[in-house]
């Protein structure tokens, strides 16, 4: 592999690639998706948000439950529910066991941050994940909370 050619740890977003249809799917095309990785890959990056080509994967998961207005069981909280099913349904649609890191996409304001750690600690003894990331949180609302300490 290249060596990477930036100083940046660039992290490749593929949230719009997809089935032609699907939700935020923005790329459908295989040719053109190919050539985007290839291209990635070809600067020396290797980390992707999902996907499996022997490369690094990390997914993440937002609150959908805690932003909606209606009651839908195929919505997420950050609890221990809302964590496992989420994570389970990336990891199959992954196909893979188990990831380098899960990202936290955005605070659950109607979960305690020691409830949501809580479980995250028990998928990450699981062997779900090498790593756990926090990502659109607020740095001072985190330290105020001792999420940081926690964490």
């Amino acid at each position: 592999m290249p060596e990477q050619k930036s100083v940046l740890n660039i992290v490749l977003g593929t949230g719009v690639f997809g089935d032609k249809g699907t939700l935020g799917a923005r790329l459908s095309d295989l040719k053109e998706v190919e050539a985007i990785l290839d291209v990635f890959q070809a600067h020396g990056h290797k980390e992707l948000e999902w996907q499996k080509r022997g490369l690094v994967m990390m997914t993440k998961l937002y609150p959908t439950a805690a932003t909606s207005k209606v009651d839908n069981p195929s919505l997420y909280h950050h609890n221990a529910d809302g964590l496992r099913r989420g994570l389970e349904a990336s990891l199959k649609a992954l196909k893979a066991n188990k990831i380098d890191t899960f990202y936290l996409h955005g605070p659950d304001r109607s979960v305690p941050y020691e409830e949501t750690l809580k479980a995250v600690n028990e998928l990450y003894k699981e062997g779900k994940f090498r790593r756990v990331g926090l990502f659109s949180f607020v740095f001072s609302r985190c330290a105020a909370r001792s999420v940081l300490e926690l964490v």
